[in-house]
């Protein structure tokens, strides 16, 4: 039975010179460690650092963290199933890899399968010249465990719409070389007409952009989009940016690139997971989306929680992987006008 269970399963591997930063535990160095997480930045941080992944997880990533200066030429990564019940012997390695890693500074691994891993305890292994130096114990929860994303059959199920409703955020920018910028983010509910409801997005209330908002049986989707004091741009075909419920396996993927787009949205979600509001921790969903365009990229991780909406934002540009900006806005209250 573990040898169906784990079929197809393989480790990628991708190490970049960039700079390090990770929570992680430790064998021999602080500089060196591992975390899992749902995938990685641009940059090749860390999105959604966590141990604890819903069921119907068929792939895992972890954010390696090297150190600045590293003496490393080569590291091992072992991906072992520690406790899956009968899927599997107890602690049997289920793939593992070699990679160069000179002149590394970080290092990102995914693991992947084609069908669902088993629910059960795991344990990612980094290993150096002979002896282990990072790991990290994660977990598949069990289906039962899990409660679904529930479905929206109507605009205010996934969102509250009416007019004068607003976000407000923290945000901080980090660009290379220039200082931190702080200011306060709201997004107001200005109208709602045939377009759809119209989303003002104001910082340090000036004015920045405005969006047009669909609800269809696909989801929550942008139709136009206007950036300052340019001419409104109509989104055809609309950009889903949160699928109305969530899927039988995890993530749900997807890809959108409106006509006037010159690159694609690469898009996951992932769900039910906890997520943090002001309001405390309630189950939502993660959306990574992904543009690439030559050597540089752009990631946007968005969590989203049913009732409430968007709890974080993080953007960030790298490029190859070395990180260019980080913009990150964080709700902090939501109500009435």
């Amino acid at each position: 039975m573990w040898a169906r269970e784990f079929i197809a399963g393989i480790v990628l591997l991708s190490i970049v010179a960039t700079a390090a930063g990770a929570q992680t535990t430790t064998t021999e160095s602080s500089s060196i460690g591992v975390r899992t997480c749902l995938a990685t930045a641009a940059d090749l941080s860390a999105v959604y650092p966590t141990s604890a992944f819903p069921a119907g997880t068929r792939e895992i990533s972890a954010a390696v963290t090297l150190g600045k200066n590293s003496p490393l030429t080569k590291i091992s990564s072992k991906w072992i199933a520690v406790d899956v019940g009968g899927a599997a012997p107890p602690l049997l390695t289920i793939a593992s890899a070699d990679t160069d890693v000179n002149k590394a500074d970080r290092a990102r691994l995914r693991y992947s399968q084609a069908k669902a891993m088993p629910p059960g305890s795991y344990r990612l292994e980094i290993i150096a010249n002979g002896a282990p130096i990072a790991s990290t114990d994660f977990r598949i929860e069990a289906p039962a465990a899990a409660a679904a994303q529930p479905a929206a059959a109507k605009i205010e199920d996934l969102l509250p719409l009416k007019v004068g409703h607003v976000w407000r955020y923290d945000f901080t920018q980090e660009s290379s070389g220039s200082p931190t910028l702080r200011a306060r983010v709201t997004q107001r509910v200005a109208s709602n007409d045939y377009r759809g409801p119209k989303i003002e997005t104001r910082r340090d209330n000036k004015l920045v952009m405005q969006e047009w908002w669909l609800l269809d049986d696909k989801g929550l989707s942008a139709t136009q989009r206007q950036v300052g004091d340019d001419s409104a741009t109509i989104l055809d075909p609309p950009q889903l940016i949160w699928p109305a419920a969530g899927a039988s396996t995890s993530p749900l993927a997807w890809t959108c690139q409106p006509k006037h787009a010159a690159m694609a949205d690469t898009c996951h979600m992932w769900g039910p997971l906890p997520i943090d509001t002001p309001m405390g921790q309630r189950q939502g969903c993660v959306v990574l989306c992904e543009q690439k365009g030559g050597q540089s990229k752009m990631t946007t991780e968005r969590h989203w929680v049913p009732g409430i909406g968007m709890t974080r934002e993080i953007v960030v540009n790298a490029i190859k992987d070395q990180l260019l900006s980080r913009q990150e806005m964080e709700l902090i209250a939501v109500g009435e006008e």
